[in-house]
């Protein structure tokens, strides 16, 4: 029985040696190498990659010759970024290295340098989102910082705001968050507030209309006054919760012998309470 187990366990063991060894060998040997193998050569000996992450890779890519990847590559290092740091952004994006270095990721570096995002901003920028460089610069990216701007004033405020959501970026602004912030605005929400979410939770205000008329709706019934920052405060949190969430959290506090009434109170004087988990809820209930 023992002896069987072995065996068997030692046949596994050659097998996955076996094929780790014969994808080392394909990629230092294009002789005996598949039709992407000069592209899982390149993104190991170029980039970094792991053997298994290249072929991966590979997949989303298809390399015919150095020249474009290797522009790609001294392009990325010549704005700071670190051999580290373009092999996480290929091993996110593999398809970055088939992009035109001039047309595509040039000028997008460039609006993005134009609007105050440089320096290791545009680094994070990029790295966190390299799905930017697929949108379009006239229809997508230029709009969208023009709707900022016209909305939180500075570029300082627009750097913070690209920096926690990159991804407001690649919506049409005026048709995404717009109606929302004319839905708090009717509310009596003053710009100063407005500002302050965008700064702070951009992704808030990028809700569908109608979810977010629900949600300031409901804000507004609890008692919270419009013209405090607790107002979009609890906006924020709502945000952030689905319904089923919400329920769950009641139902642990009242499990704890609070009634309806006393959670809502509790959420409205710090309405954070109602992003703990249940298991730490109940950890502090127990402690105190």
């Amino acid at each position: 029985m023992i002896a069987e187990s072995r065996e068997k366990f030692s046949a596994r063991f050659l097998l996955q040696n076996v094929s780790s060894l014969r994808l080392k060998y394909s990629i230092s040997n294009p002789t005996v190498t598949k039709p992407h193998s000069f592209t899982v050569s390149y993104l190991v000996n170029s980039c970094g990659l792991s053997p298994e992450s290249a072929l991966s890779a590979s997949k989303k890519l298809n390399l015919k010759t150095p020249k474009n990847p290797d522009s790609v590559i001294e392009l990325l290092r010549n704005h700071g970024f670190t051999n580290t740091q373009i092999n996480k952004l290929v091993t996110k994006a593999p398809s970055i290295l088939s992009s035109n270095p001039k047309k595509t990721l040039l000028r997008m570096i460039n609006v993005l340098k134009r609007y105050g995002i440089s320096g290791t901003d545009l680094i994070k920028v990029i790295s966190s989102n390299p799905s930017l460089f697929q949108a379009g610069v006239n229809t997508e990216i230029i709009p969208s910082f023009d709707f900022l701007r016209s909305l939180v004033k500075t570029d300082k405020n627009i750097v913070n705001i690209v920096r926690r959501s990159s991804r407001v970026l690649q919506s049409n602004l005026e048709k995404a968050i717009g109606p929302n912030i004319a839905i708090i605005r009717s509310q009596g929400v003053p710009d100063s507030n407005i500002v302050n979410l965008m700064m702070t939770h951009p992704r808030t205000v990028l809700l569908g209309v109608e979810r977010f008329r629900e949600i300031v709706a409901f804000v507004k019934k609890m008692g919270f006054n419009p013209s405090t920052p607790k107002f979009t405060f609890a906006i924020r949190i709502m945000s952030a919760l689905k319904k089923l969430n919400w329920e769950r959290k009641m139902k642990v506090y009242q499990g704890l012998g609070w009634s309806e009434e006393e959670c809502l109170s509790a959420f409205k004087l710090q309405p954070q309470c109602m992003l703990i988990s249940e298991k730490k809820i109940k950890q502090l209930a127990d402690f105190f």
